[in-house]
């Protein structure tokens, strides 16, 4: 039986954790033999993964280690799995874990096909002075990491039709390598009503609550959010809750910026969350602020919850998702006005898109159409010439975001 191999760095709750166990889990399912190969095995979605899905983690260390550090001490161990299991596929699940997948299988001498996939754009919005030296020239970086991964991957997927223009225009000739299937949510459970989470500003309260989901990074922009909100707020009372990981240092640095904009009172930061669906459910509206992604998993939940949103235009695959701004404000990252402006629009006056519309749109990111993509792309590359007929439909080409506007 074929072995499929999905390499990530471990099991931290992120966008591209949480769809590589669910692409892991749903090829298990189908009774394919599968193994999440992990750099270092701890963080809180390992639970998450179906007993029928083996986990090997490559690393023993008894403290975690910072993700630079931890896979480049994976890339040896990975490179000695590879050449002694020799799975029929080998599957890199994001952007940072490229690099020591490339180098691992190479130096393994290329034991199976490699497929990567494109979960982050690394784009940085523009910016003047020293900042924006290092933005160019991190971006010049980028496209060169983009182009060796291409060229050296059997098949390249990306997360949001956006990005996979973009590392066509880089590599045109390798387009024919680059397929786009869409992050894909639980529609019907995020549909469903759930109870407010144990957070006293959602539980009857009058005010309402901006909220901001994500790692407490640079690229997330909550810093501008804060601001942002801090503005609104001296036109009508609200709150913000911003819930995701993050260091000390990180949270000190935002309510830094709160308390100078006298904003400290109204900004709560309670950390990670098992159940962001119910905050979403329960919160005036939602901010994705980020200067750049890939096609943000939090902007479709936020979508399939019903949560008014505002979002920046630098997302790559927000306008995707919104279908323009049909769903959503369109806002830049770099305009903390105008960011503020939406939010107070979007509190007074939520989107017009019909219900209707919005349920058939989100049919197209259903999470049963990602992974029936992936599935047939996965076994197809594992056993060239095999097919999953029922999955066919599903997997299919989505339609581009202009087919709905009109609905």
């Amino acid at each position: 039986m074929p072995r499929i191999a999905l390499f990530l760095h471990d099991f931290a709750a992120t966008g591209v954790t949480r769809n590589a166990v669910a692409i892991a889990n749903a090829c298990a399912e189908r009774g394919q033999k599968v193994t999440l190969v992990v750099a270092a095995a701890a963080g809180p979605m390992r639970r998450d993964v179906s007993p029928k899905v083996d986990v090997h983690a490559l690393l023993d260390a008894k403290k975690p280690l910072p993700r630079p550090i931890s896979l480049v001490l994976a890339i040896a161990p990975l490179s000695r799995y590879l050449k002694a299991i020799r799975p029929s596929v080998f599957f890199s699940a994001g952007n940072h874990a490229h690099p020591s997948a490339i180098i691992a299988h190479a130096a393994a001498g290329r034991p199976c096909p490699m497929i990567c996939r494109f979960s982050n754009d690394v784009v940085r919005p523009r910016a003047s002075g020293v900042r924006g030296i290092l933005n160019r020239g991190t971006e010049e970086l980028a496209g060169g990491f983009y182009r060796v991964v291409v060229r050296y991957a059997d098949r390249v997927i990306t997360v949001s039709e956006e990005l996979a223009q973009r590392l066509r225009r880089l590599t045109p000739h390798y387009a024919d390598k680059i397929t786009a299937i869409r992050n894909g949510v639980e529609v019907a459970d995020l549909a469903d009503a759930v109870p407010p989470p144990d957070h006293p500003w959602l539980n009857g309260g009058n005010v309402p609550v901006v909220l901001g989901i994500g790692r407490l990074a640079a690229q997330k922009n909550f810093e501008g959010l804060v601001q942002a909100a801090a503005i609104a707020a001296r036109r009508r009372s609200l709150r913000l809750i911003i819930i995701g990981h993050g260091g000390e240092t990180a949270r000190r640095r935002l309510y830094d910026i709160a308390r100078r904009e006298g904003f400290e009172h109204a900004l709560s930061l309670p950390g990670y969350q098992p159940n962001p669906e119910a905050y979403l459910k329960h919160s005036a509206l939602f901010v994705l602020s980020s200067h750049w992604e890939g096609a943000p998993n939090v902007l479709l939940e936020a979508l399939a919850a019903g949560a008014p949103i505002v979002s920046t235009r630098e997302a790559c695959g927000a306008h995707e998702i919104l279908a323009g701004g049909k769903f959503g404000r369109l806002v830049s990252s770099q305009d903390i006005n105008g960011m503020a402006a939406a939010i107070l629009e979007t509190l007074d006056q939520p989107s017009e898109a019909s219900n209707a519309s919005r349920n058939i749109w989100l049919g197209e990111f259903a999470r049963e159409r990602m992974l029936a993509a992936y599935l047939t792309v996965l076994v197809q590359a594992a056993a060239p010439g095999a097919s999953l007929e029922s999955d066919t439909e599903l997997a299919e080409e989505p339609p581009a975001a202009a087919e709905i506007i009109e609905l």
